[in-house]
């Protein structure tokens, strides 16, 4: 059995946010296995109530898959929630094989291999010689029969 485990966080942004009670900022989250030395990155948004209104507001509509709202008064506060919430989360992600896993966390978090159109992206499957789907449903991949 397979167990993620979530390497770091990296902010996506040069500066810290103005105002603490209203931002939204991009974070990378790198997530392998213990002994893995690489991490594949999965994408998620952190955001305030306030900036969530906002958004709401100006748009009608906000996803909700790979978002966090937060309401702590300093960042690295807001940082330990997130964390401790994929945390937990991925306890519930292991599985057989590395893409399995990494299927279960894009549940909760946007996996950069992952093309919405046809499930796992052809440059990840060509990388591990795993079989294209030349009629994708998103329903995954074979392992390339050699």
């Amino acid at each position: 059995m397979i167990k993620p485990v979530l390497k770091n966080l990296h902010i996506s942004f040069v500066q810290k946010p103005i105002d603490i009670n209203n931002f939204v900022i991009g974070v990378d989250v790198n997530i392998s296995t213990e002994d893995d030395e690489g991490a594949d990155i999965f994408y998620c948004r952190v955001m305030t109530p306030q900036k969530l209104n906002e958004i709401l507001l100006e748009d009608g509509v906000v996803s909700g898959r790979g978002i966090f709202v937060v309401h702590e008064q300093d960042m690295e506060s807001n940082l330990k929630l997130v964390e401790q919430k994929i945390n937990k989360f991925l306890k519930a992600c292991a599985r057989e094989t590395w893409e399995e896993v990494a299927l279960a966390i894009n549940y909760y978090l946007d996996w950069e291999y992952y093309d919405p159109s046809c499930g796992v992206a052809d440059f990840y499957k060509s990388t591990r010689k795993l079989e294209l789907c030349s009629t994708c449903n998103g329903s995954g991949f074979l392992p390339k029969v050699e």
